[in-house]
């Protein structure tokens, strides 16, 4: 195990996964190994968090592990805390109360979200695919963004973070403060008819109102839907304004300037495949794109015939894999921020 430099806790670990997995068990096995029993474990639910009750007992054992469970229920006061005893080794409640922690194992468990993926999630590429107002091409492919202009027959190839370089994140809501755009994976991206542009990340939904702004606002998916939604499989709008959001069989679609959604199952729309939906999307002309696995469908306008062909653009989709563990890591970078998460000496995931 690790010893970190003086400063800082003795080691730090986080602990990723859905609920589930023995990551409390895992953490009494550590406890066992290194003190030969479990009562070095001095256990912190963040619901319920006391520095002054901590403070004690880290005096009076200042070589135990001290476990914050369930950080992803944390307040901005105990990841304050928290970023306290990783960043100076020091646990400071006032002027005269506090206690060094540089002996301590730090372990930090994570129950995620999204870790416990489905079949349908898990057959998710990373693959976004829309049109820009001006009719060039954009389409991400994992952390690589592909882009074709109009009229030309040659493909640009950037990655996420320097096709994003320079923009910045700027929260309505304080609960939002540390949320990054995406560096190496997207589940949609889409441009409006009128130029807006929105991504989304997990169960973040980020927005700007043009390709000349820099700064993009942020909102959870839940509250832009009105529903218990943690992720979406495609965004689009067609050239008529209605906008259109799929999430697993379910499509949500809503007119221009209203508020309500409507709700109904994928194949109500879509009769020709089951599948979940990897991207659809609408070009400046009208033509409607869905892409189902290796399969391009279009259409040129609602109540025409679907017609497929096979998928070909810049590059083949990479290989179908499960990208769970990713998906964690970005969960917690979003909660706690990258600088916290840096702080960390060691990430472990643990598989459902």
């Amino acid at each position: 195990m690790a010893l970190q430099h003086p400063g800082h806790p003795r080691t730090s670990l986080l602990f990723l996964g859905p609920t589930g997995p023995a990551k409390t068990d895992a953490i009494k096995s550590i406890c066992e190994k290194i003190f030969g029993s479990q009562g070095k474990i001095v256990r912190v639910d963040t619901n319920w968090f006391d520095e002054k009750t901590l403070i004690p007992q880290i005096h009076t054992s200042p070589s135990c592990i001290v476990h914050f469970a369930n950080i992803e229920n944390a307040t901005p006061e105990v990841l304050h805390t928290l970023f306290q005893i990783l960043d100076t080794g020091k646990l400071v409640v006032d002027a005269t109360s506090s206690v060094s922690c540089e002996e301590v194992l730090l372990i930090c468990t994570f129950n995620t979200k999204q870790t416990n993926l489905g079949n349908e999630e898990q057959k998710k590429n990373d693959l976004t695919f829309t049109f820009t107002p001006q009719g060039s091409l954009l389409v991400t492919i994992g952390n690589s963004m592909n882009e074709c202009t109009k009229g030309a027959h040659i493909w640009t190839k950037k990655t996420l973070e320097d096709f994003f370089s320079g923009q910045l994140v700027e929260a309505l809501h304080e609960k939002h403060d540390n949320a990054i755009l995406p560096k190496d994976h997207i589940n949609t991206y889409t441009i409006f008819p009128n130029g807006v542009e929105m991504i989304s990340a997990y169960d973040m939904l980020f927005y700007k109102a043009g390709a000349q702004e820099t700064v993009w606002n942020v909102i959870s998916l839940s509250e832009y839907l009105k529903a218990d939604i943690s992720s979406i499989n495609t965004h689009t709008v067609s050239p008529a304004g209605v906008e259109m959001i799929n999430s697993g069989h379910t499509l949500y679609t809503r007119k221009h300037k209203t508020d309500q959604w409507e709700i109904s199952p994928i194949r109500e729309y879509f009769d020709k495949n089951d599948d979940v939906w990897d991207a659809h999307s609408f070009s400046p002309s009208g033509t409607e794109v869905l892409i189902i696995g290796d399969t391009i469908w279009q259409r040129t306008g609602m109540g025409n015939e679907w017609k497929s062909t096979k998928l070909a653009f810049a590059q083949k989709k990479e290989p179908i894999q499960d990208r769970s563990k990713e998906k964690a890591i970005r969960e917690a970078k979003v909660l706690m921020g990258e600088d916290m998460y840096a702080l960390f000496n060691e990430t472990v995931y643990f598989e459902a």
